[in-house]
């Protein structure tokens, strides 16, 4: 019975010896080789937005810090964004135009309802235009009037970040994307 055993032993250990490969024989995977097109921003040209709405996501879109001052019957909201080469440029090859819209959270109307009218988006192929070419950047402001007969509550809820949300429009004003939270910035995390 031992001597099975060891024999036994000894064909495995052989098998497994010739199943080994040698270190210098090793076969290592091949490596994707980067392409021209991921090294360079998109030339391909699109109708509308919505064909790479994916692109606009925590990674290509960085927002900073909603800034709201009130004046008067003004209430003005302003805050800088920034996109990534990727964004930027299938932005840029789009023919349709997009917008940009500071808005009510979803479910609620509490901003809506403190304005004499809703706004008309912000253009975006006129901000892209306008666009700091050194990092990307550039800064959505929208100017709002407001009802005259406000509550000081309703004051201070138009002055808290957190109660809007940044939405990104196609051509027909609908939204593509949208930030919440924009009472935090995501620039460091650039």
């Amino acid at each position: 019975m031992k001597y099975r055993i060891h024999v036994l032993i000894s064909l495995i250990a052989i098998i497994l010896a010739g199943c080994q490969a040698e270190p210098d024989t090793a076969i290592e995977p091949e490596k994707p080789k980067e392409t021209v097109q991921e090294q360079e921003p998109s030339t391909e040209k699109y109708q509308s937005i919505r064909e790479f709405q994916d692109t606009f996501n925590g990674e290509n879109l960085k927002n900073d810090t909603l800034l709201i001052s009130i004046e008067e019957d003004q209430l003005t909201l302003s805050m800088e964004i920034a996109l990534t080469e990727e964004l930027l440029s299938k932005i840029q090859n789009t023919a349709n135009d997009f917008y940009y819209h500071f808005a009510d959270l979803d479910g609620s109307d509490e901003i809506s309802k403190a304005l004499v009218e809703l706004p008309e988006p912000v253009d975006g192929h006129l901000l892209i235009d306008s666009l700091d070419k050194d990092n990307n950047r550039m800064t959505v402001k929208q100017e709002l009037t407001l009802k005259d007969d406000l509550t000081d509550n309703q004051l201070d809820f138009l002055k808290q970040p957190e109660n809007y949300e940044f939405q990104t429009l196609d051509e027909n004003k609908v939204p593509v994307h949208v930030i919440i939270g924009i009472d935090v910035s995501t620039f460091d995390t650039l």
